[in-house]
């Protein structure tokens, strides 16, 4: 039998499977992850690091080092500010506070963390402006994209009744 620690028995990354799914009629149970880490059915990623990258800040980044007075929302994760240059009255940008360029190298928690502060955004802003009736969200993914800070960010664009000469187009 391995002998685990308790702090790396932790930081196995496992998923929870029914150990028998084929009486449906029967409640399933579920294996423990110390019983699976005993017959070697684990996956060998180490978290350890994890943690570390979500410190991690690049110099010259106007992303990575915002000013605490222009945050109006904050998580664990990310960070929500109003856009600098908006185009729309209350345009609001959600952040992640660890740098990484590309939205397509974001961890699973941070873009469940995106959407739920996107959907408390978008409640804060209707409810201080009743004229809000719709909302453009947005990214920009790349150079060729338009992307001009090399930090993944969330653009939640609030729209008005008007406020689009090309309403009704995708």
């Amino acid at each position: 039998m391995d002998c685990v620690s308790a702090e790396g028995r932790a930081l196995e990354v496992d998923h929870i499977v029914p150990r028998n799914l084929a009486a449906p009629t029967i409640r399933p149970t579920f294996r423990h992850s110390a019983t699976r880490a005993m017959k070697r059915d684990r996956d060998m990623t180490d978290s350890r690091s994890t943690a570390a990258r979500y410190r991690e800040r690049s110099d010259g980044c106007i992303f990575c080092h915002i000013e605490h007075w222009r945050i109006i929302a904050e998580s664990e994760l990310m960070v929500a500010i109003k856009d600098a240059f908006p185009v729309a009255d209350g345009h609001s940008l959600l952040i992640r506070k660890r740098h990484v360029a590309s939205s397509n190298d974001l961890y699973q928690p941070e873009i469940n963390a995106m959407w739920a502060r996107a959907a408390n955004v978008r409640v804060e802003l209707s409810a201080a402006n009743g004229m809000i009736t719709f909302f453009n969200f947005g990214s920009n993914d790349g150079v060729s994209a338009g992307q001009t800070v090399m930090h993944t960010h969330f653009h939640i664009i609030p729209r008005r009744d008007g406020d689009n000469p090309e309403e009704g187009g995708d």
